[in-house]
């Protein structure tokens, strides 16, 4: 991947807020940190290709800092080095809040918790390993919901699922579904009472077919 960054501003990496770090699962004193990084004031979330060869390549966002302070998108392989840059979040789409998911397109695709054209209630997008970004739909608060948290979720027919943690007509959040191309649909406006209210969180696809998930607020 070509860093789109200037030489100046790649990898001055003498002071540090967060660490990249692989750990085994046997939990014995084997973490390694892979990479110190600055300009970035968030955690980041990272999600492994599936399609990896003896290196694997992590992709991963983070939600503050980069060229335009609102965001990044990178990837870096798990021996820590080639940490590259992708792309950096602006007005369109910034500040993510979660992790990328990798479609059978072989592109990733994610949410921004603010930008876009709707009074900043964030984006869904799409994003090439070359950084090309194509913004699928642009969250209108009532409508749609606003404010994503968490990754989205593929599932088996192919689409994308995911959470609002606000918007949508009860104000409380919105589940939906999104399809490669940006065909958008409510599945669920969220009702205080009856469902709980503010999801800040991933759906988590199981077994049986049906998506699994947890609000913050509400409920009996």
């Amino acid at each position: 991947m070509k860093n789109t960054l200037p030489p100046s501003h790649d990898l001055e990496l003498h002071e540090s807020f967060y660490s990249l770090f692989r750990q085994t699962p046997s939990l014995s004193n084997s973490m390694r940190r892979l990479r110190t990084l600055i300009l970035f004031v968030s955690c980041c979330l990272l999600a492994a290709s599936q399609f990896s060869s003896a290196q694997e390549t992590l992709v991963g966002l983070t939600s503050n800092g980069g060229p335009g302070g609102k965001g990044t998108a990178f990837s870096i392989k798990t021996n820590g080095t080639e940490f590259t840059i992708v792309k950096g979040f602006a007005d369109w789409g910034k500040n993510p809040n979660g992790g990328l998911v990798q479609g059978a397109d072989g592109s990733y695709y994610g949410m921004t918790y603010g930008g876009g054209t709707f009074n900043n209630y964030g984006t869904i997008f799409k994003i090439t390993s070359a950084g090309v970004v194509t913004v699928l739909r642009q969250l209108n608060y009532a409508a749609d919901g606003g404010y994503p948290y968490g990754d989205l979720t593929l599932g088996v027919d192919g689409n994308f699922y995911g959470l609002t943690s606000g918007g949508g007509t009860n104000t409380y959040g919105t589940i939906f579904k999104i399809t490669p191309t940006g065909t958008f649909t409510v599945l669920r406006h969220f009702n205080y009472a009856a469902d709980g209210a503010n999801p800040q969180g991933t759906l988590v696809l199981a077994a049986d077919g049906n998506f699994y998930g947890i609000t913050r607020r509400g409920g009996t």
